[in-house]
């Protein structure tokens, strides 16, 4: 299978392509109408990673994989740098001039959009590959968890209007219906491993943490539930998901007839999330250290089972629960701005 796409801001300001718009509904404008062929029009496809790259891991060195994932990302990456991908598919997109106010010029279309976004948990990812044997008294947070992901459908209709000879404003409405939505974010505790008293090691559990999903499990649970997986994203995507709503701004000024500023804000909205929601928790603290067997009294009762008492104390004190409140949602805001000085003089259009 092969596809072509291509990441969408390299079309930022290059106006004499009409989806550009797209990411700056203010832009100068000079064509009269539009039409974009469906699927085929606008296939835009992202992925980045800071900090750490495939070669980083991959590459045939000589060296140890195992000694640089340690020292390359391990060691090297912190909470801040980040995994991202997104990619948009558009379905419809045209525009056309106002017949009555030629300064007008109207658009509209519908997309899909799904996008990840994952900051690295650095105490985490040492927890989970080193463990905590030789890491006594180092505190592990989990505020480190910070991950998103979410896929939608966006119908939107826009007006790009020229208020004067070197002044164009752009606005678009935006209805968006969520399909799937996952976010872990302000998460706080941690996990600490020290020295006990009644057995070797105490391990504390501090914890604030939750993950809230939308749309996840009906997708997980469609065969099952004998519903194919392409009508469930399509009765989704077409307003019978989660609802939202958003707008975009955008604006170019021409200082002088060679000097351009522009500037565009995208996805001013959120989502109200209703539709087969599930939030997990993780809240509350604890410190064990372990199954405790004191004897003699233990052997009052050679049935006690030890364990399933620790985890129901564990339990007890950070209880796991779940829930399905309805939650909202931000999208996440795009800010783009621009400078340009074009060399020369404009030619004519030849025949």
């Amino acid at each position: 299978m092969t596809i072509h796409a291509q990441n969408k801001e390299v079309l930022y300001d290059f106006i004499e392509i009409p989806q550009a718009l797209m990411v700056n509904p203010g832009m100068n404008t000079s064509y009269n109408w539009y039409a974009g062929v469906p699927f085929i029009s606008g296939i835009y496809a992202q992925g980045a990673t800071s900090g750490l790259t495939v070669n980083d891991i991959f590459a045939a060195d000589g060296l140890d994989i195992n000694q640089k994932v340690r020292d390359r990302a391990l060691n090297s990456l912190s909470k801040r740098d980040e995994v991202n991908g997104i990619f948009q598919v558009e379905i419809l997109n045209g525009g056309f001039r106002g017949q009555k106010d030629p300064a007008n010029f109207f658009s509209f279309g519908m997309y899909l959009e799904g996008y990840a976004l994952n900051y690295w948990p650095k105490d985490l990812a040492i927890l989970a590959y080193e463990g905590n044997a030789d890491r006594l008294g180092q505190r592990f947070d989990l505020n480190d968890l910070n991950a998103s992901g979410q896929f939608i459908n966006v119908l939107h209709f826009g007006i790009n209007r020229q208020i004067k000879n070197n002044l164009t404003l752009g606005a678009r409405l935006k209805l968006y219906s969520g399909i799937v939505d996952i976010n872990s974010t302000n998460n706080s505790g941690y996990f600490e491993t020290t020295v006990g008293q009644n057995n070797l090691l105490r391990n504390t559990l501090v914890s604030d943490m939750r993950l809230r999903t939308s749309g996840l499990d009906a997708l997980l649970d469609a065969n099952d539930n004998g519903e194919s997986l392409g009508s469930l994203l399509t009765k989704r995507g077409l307003f019978g998901g989660d609802p939202g709503l958003g707008f975009d701004l955008g604006v170019t000024y021409n200082i002088n007839k060679q000097t351009v500023i522009t500037g565009s804000l995208l996805d001013i909205g959120l989502l109200y999330h209703t539709t087969d929601v599930t939030t997990y928790t993780l809240n509350g603290s604890d410190s064990v250290e372990g199954v405790e067997i004191i004897l003699p009294e233990a052997l009052s009762d050679p049935n006690a089972d030890f364990w399933e008492d620790l985890v129901n104390e564990i339990e007890e004190l950070i209880p796991f629960e779940e829930n399905s409140k309805n939650y909202v949602s931000f999208r996440p805001i795009k800010f783009y701005s621009s400078i340009r000085y074009n060399f020369g003089k404009q030619g004519e259009p030849t025949a």
